[in-house]
């Protein structure tokens, strides 16, 4: 690499001001990012929406070993992806990424149960508590 180009680089690294939301933001999609190599496996039948919710309620649910969940200040970060969080499901995340396990019973609202659901068919989340 030419010393020209990395002094320029240089330059340029220093004239930079992030914020902290904007350093939050590019820290939470590069450390959740898979490596290339990394393949999910999603249900082959997965189940609809209300079944889910059902089976959640009963069963709970854990990450998939492979999984990334961070959060950070304004939403929460998985596998690259950025996910808004407010109020109740804020907690409910929270606990997911802590414990990597979410206990049956836990009371999940519609908006967290979709966005576990859509975890769920990636195959990012299994129902149950034992991380494959």
């Amino acid at each position: 690499i030419p010393s020209g180009l990395i002094r320029h680089a240089r330059n340029a690294a220093r004239r930079l001001t992030l914020s902290t939301k904007s350093l939050e933001n590019a820290l939470g999609h590069s450390l959740t990012e898979p490596k290339h190599h990394v393949v999910f496996e999603p249900p082959q039948s997965p189940l609809p929406p209300k079944q889910f919710k059902a089976a959640l309620s009963t069963s709970g649910a854990c990450l998939d070993r492979r999984t990334r969940l961070l959060y950070g200040t304004t939403g929460a970060y998985i596998n690259g992806d950025l996910v808004a969080l407010t109020g109740k499901n804020r907690s409910i995340i929270h606990e997911l990424a802590d414990t990597r396990v979410l206990r049956f019973g836990s009371r999940i609202d519609t908006h967290v149960c979709e966005i576990l659901h859509r975890w769920y068919v990636h195959g990012w989340l299994h129902l149950g508590h034992q991380e494959l």
